[in-house]
């Protein structure tokens, strides 16, 4: 994870240990599922994809996916990305969401009196509509975006060939939307032995069909631009009046820790204590 003045960009060479898979199926319940498995350095999600168990867009219940991550009496993940949504239709089942969709809404809107009908429509016509990816937690929440999480979903676009490689494409999330591009890399310890060769190798093996079976094997470089980092209180959320979200302290039993804490669609905080100043 590399950190810009203004974006954060999640990179990995999708090597087959940190891009394993496994396919299956689980049953919880009247319920059956179909999976993927990915882990990306060491991140280990289940990809739960509706278009391939009916269409529905109605997730699994919290319990179930409890059922689902637990390490011991379940599959084991730490979470289930469930998507893409079909016809890139966003969910409405939780406020958060039909916030989302009405704030997006009014973008549109508002984009659209700015410009003709005709420029809209060609903009539309040069960038599709985003995938809509729902993350959750080994406990059931909802998370907001998810760094390892959106290079697995990619990276299984991809498998499923529903993405190009070269070609950036975008994720929704519910901590905003999100700009994915995969390229091929020279695997170690090989390289082409000509110009001939090396146009060959990066014109070989077209993306397979959804049904296909994944290759983990393919060496690829996942890169996300995680949009805006934001230091300030409010985008945190944290409490009291708007100001920096650098550098504060609080007291926990009788001991001092200093946090900082930012924003990228999802809120992270780093805590130190006894003299030890992370930033």
């Amino acid at each position: 994870m590399k950190a810009a003045a203004s974006s954060v960009v999640a990179d990995s060479s999708a090597r087959p240990a940190a891009t394993t898979t496994a396919t299956g199926s689980a049953v919880s319940g009247k319920s059956s599922y179909s999976f993927v498995k990915y882990h990306g350095l060491g991140n280990d999600y289940f990809v739960l994809d509706p278009n391939q168990t009916g269409g529905s867009n109605i997730p699994p219940s919290q319990e179930v996916q409890r059922q689902i991550c637990h390490r011991q009496y379940g599959l084991g993940s730490d979470g289930i990305l469930f998507g893409p949504a079909p016809n890139h239709v966003l969910p409405d089942d939780t406020p958060a969401w039909r916030a989302l969709a009405s704030a997006i809404a009014a973008d549109t809107k508002s984009a659209d009196s700015k410009q003709s009908s005709q420029a809209v429509q060609a903009v539309q016509a040069v960038q599709p509509p985003p995938f809509v990816l729902r993350i959750y937690n080994s406990d059931g929440s909802e998370a907001k975006k998810s760094g390892n999480g959106l290079r697995i979903f990619s990276r299984y676009l991809y498998d499923t060939g529903r993405v190009q490689l070269d070609v950036a494409f975008r994720v929704q999330t519910l901590g905003g939307c999100v700009t994915s591009t995969i390229r091929r890399v020279t695997a170690p310890n090989t390289k082409p032995t000509s110009a001939a060769a090396a146009t060959a190798a990066a014109t070989a093996a077209p993306a397979p069909a959804p049904s296909a079976v994944m290759n983990p094997a393919t060496e690829l470089e996942i890169s996300i631009d995680m949009g805006v980092v934001s230091f300030w209180s409010a985008d945190i959320p944290m409490s009291g009046e708007p100001r920096s979200s650098l550098k504060h302290t609080f007291t926990l039993d009788g001991k001092e820790y200093q946090f900082s804490a930012a924003s990228i669609g999802m809120c992270m905080c780093c805590c130190g204590g006894g003299g030890c100043d992370l930033l």
